[in-house]
């Protein structure tokens, strides 16, 4: 008999300029906390979040942060299911994240950064 097992996937997306992602993890906690209908906490990882009705698990991080060598990338990873994820739900949820702000396009002074 086979065990029916539970596979997650995770997505890495990474922005095209002008766009950024808002880094800090007290600003993220913030707009996440002001769509409560839409994103939860995960209290099980920190920074960490979930779009229940998108079946979605969400983190923005610095995929450099152990090489000092290197600068920052950030990315936003997305886990999720592909039993149960439609290429459809992963453009809205970032279409959601634009909306809140959390992606966001860079502009005048802040390009440069």
């Amino acid at each position: 008999m086979l065990l029916e097992e539970n596979t997650t996937f995770y997505l890495y997306i990474r922005l095209d300029k002008p766009y950024s992602y808002i880094t800090s993890d007290e600003d993220c906690a913030a707009l996440i906390a002001s769509a409560p209908e839409r994103f939860t906490f995960d209290r099980d990882h920190v920074g960490r979040y979930r779009c229940d009705d998108l079946g979605l698990e969400l983190s923005i991080f610095d995929v450099n942060f152990y090489n000092s060598r290197e600068s920052a990338d950030f990315v936003l990873s997305v886990i999720f299911d592909p039993q149960k994820t439609h290429a459809s739900d992963i453009i809205k949820l970032v279409s959601r994240l634009y909306e809140l702000k959390l992606i966001y396009k860079k502009t005048g002074e802040q390009n440069n950064a």
